[in-house]
């Protein structure tokens, strides 16, 4: 995946000018806000949430799946002789609600040996292989889900998500168009084709649909996330800090939007604040790795390099394919003297793709 660039953090803000690592160090929050665009909306779709017919099923039944705030219909002829089915799918889809994505893939399993062709049980247990990050799973139960139910856009959706995080950013697009199309009044597709827009760099295109998002769903808090991102590629700081204030205040549990606004504010030099949102974060997620990654710029900024060094070691331990980190923890290094503990950073970064600015 391309990094967008951003501008950075001056070398004063960190308290020395004195070396190229201490420069380094400061522009971590470009980099953060740079991989804000690799993190969050498409890459983790929002739950299932089952239907729940209070009705006993039957073989014309209408069950109304979630996403998110979005209903989506979907009518499925059931025969009778698999009803059974329709009650292993709503068992399934109770266990997505809860997050318990092992025993709802087991029940949309259970539905789907009874029904073979129940398409939004093939497409729930996509999106429960997908909230696992088994995107191959994932795709070929999405796949099977718009064999047999083409109309079916919540499909596409979870398909192009996967796309996405496969890095397949054509077809991730192709088949969040077509979510759009057959739901045009899906904020969350506009949002997830917008970031993937931005990782192919086309940030226009990706600001056209985030503000489309937020104009369909004044709450949609990941366009407003990702429209951030745009303006701080512009290095409008201001605005970008705002966008992300405002996903906050639609969703505080949004995590990877306190680690983009702390990025934000260590480009603008208020460490401080950065500070209180990386703590946020790890406190709503213990396990976000980017968050501890954050802190480690603050830290470095405040000249606490070995509180900056602990950070990037549980940074890694919760991520070790994350690049960045490995090569921040080299500047580290490299800042304290540890000269072979760097380069062997640097290599690792390196080879796991990271290409610094």
């Amino acid at each position: 995946m391309k990094t967008t660039q951003c501008r950075r953090t001056s070398p004063a803000a960190f308290g020395t000018t004195k070396s190229r690592p201490a420069e380094s160090l400061a522009g971590i929050g470009s980099v953060l806000l740079a991989a804000s665009l690799f993190t969050g909306c498409t890459t983790t779709p929002a739950p299932t949430t089952g239907a729940k017919d209070d009705a006993p099923r039957t073989a014309s039944s209408t069950p109304v799946v979630q996403r998110g705030k979005t209903a989506t219909k979907y009518t499925e002829d059931l025969p009778l002789h698999a009803l059974p089915a329709g009650v292993c799918y709503d068992r399934g889809a109770a266990y997505a609600e809860q997050g318990q994505w092992d025993k709802a893939i087991a029940e949309f399993t259970r539905a789907i040996e009874i029904y073979p062709r129940m398409a939004i049980a093939h497409a729930d247990r996509g999106h429960a292989y997908l909230e696992k990050s088994n995107l191959d799973l994932a795709i070929a139960d999405l796949t099977e889900a718009i064999r047999l139910a083409p109309r079916l856009d919540r499909a596409y959706k979870d398909r192009g998500t996967a796309y996405a995080m496969q890095g397949k950013y054509d077809k991730a697009i192709a088949d969040l168009t077509e979510a759009i199309r057959l739901d045009p009044n899906d904020a969350r597709s506009y949002a997830n084709r917008g970031v993937t827009y931005g990782r192919k760099g086309e940030m226009e295109k990706m600001m056209a649909d985030c503000t489309k998002a937020i104009q369909l769903d004044p709450t949609e808090a990941e366009a407003y996330r990702f429209r951030g991102v745009v303006y701080a590629t512009r290095g409008r700081l201001d605005k970008a800090i705002a966008e992300f204030t405002q996903a906050i205040r639609h969703d505080p549990q949004l995590t990877e939007a306190y680690v983009a606004r702390a990025g934000a504010y260590l480009q603008n030099g208020e460490a401080d604040k950065a500070l209180t949102d990386c703590m946020t974060a790890i406190r709503l997620n213990p396990k976000q790795a980017d968050a501890y990654v954050a802190r480690a710029g603050v830290y470095a900024l405040k000249g606490d390099l070995g509180k900056a060094l602990a950070d990037c070691h549980e940074s890694i331990r919760l991520d070790p394919k994350d690049g960045k980190a490995y090569h921040f923890r080299g500047l580290i290094y490299e800042e304290n003297g540890e000269k072979a503990k760097a380069v062997a950073d640097f290599k690792r970064a390196k080879a796991l793709g990271y290409q610094p600015e």
